[in-house]
């Protein structure tokens, strides 16, 4: 699916129901993600994205994010199908767009409120300094690869913590 406008202005989506907008948080909460996504260039070099995204086997949910946010939803390929495995879809959104969709959401989020405030720092540093069709400064690719880190080490550590917990039975340590 082509990507599309959102319907709806960051001012207006704040004014969408909290209840909704609580929702939709706990949801990307749960089963989104917050990157900075390398890709490299035809010129062998890389380039960097903020994404927010989501996979699940239930398109309309995601629509519901593409018609408050905009971004993208298409049908994922699965690497290793199982037999009679659901279609996937992906939802995802780019760079200011992540970034007011997740200061729409801030309020809301839980587990990946500390992965919000790398994702804002990465886009107000990196997106200034880089330029179309321009070489990448040195100073950019520095930025992008310490938010990259950061966010990974915290996605790692979430990873660690609910191991522990399952291990013990789900229980905490307080």
């Amino acid at each position: 699916m082509a990507n599309q406008q959102p319907l709806f202005t960051t001012e207006e989506t704040l004014a969408v129901d909290p209840l909704i907008l609580a929702y939709l948080a706990g949801f990307f909460d749960g089963e989104g993600n917050i990157s900075v996504f390398r890709d490299r260039r035809p010129s062998g070099s890389f380039g960097f994205t903020l994404r927010c995204a989501i996979s699940q086997t239930s398109m309309p949910i995601l629509e519901k994010y593409r018609h408050l946010f905009g971004g993208t939803v298409y049908q994922a390929k699965l690497t290793n199908p199982r037999p009679n495995s659901a279609p996937a879809w992906q939802w995802y959104i780019n760079n200011g767009r992540a970034v007011r969709f997740l200061e729409a959401l801030q309020p809301y989020i839980i587990l990946k409120a500390p992965q919000i405030p790398i994702a804002v720092r990465f886009f107000e540093q990196f997106h200034p300094l880089v330029r179309r069709g321009q070489r990448q400064p040195r100073i950019a690719t520095q930025i992008a690869e310490q938010a990259r880190a950061e966010l990974m080490a915290l996605h790692q550590g979430r990873k660690r913590d609910y191991t522990r917990k399952a291990n013990r039975g789900g229980k905490s340590d307080g």
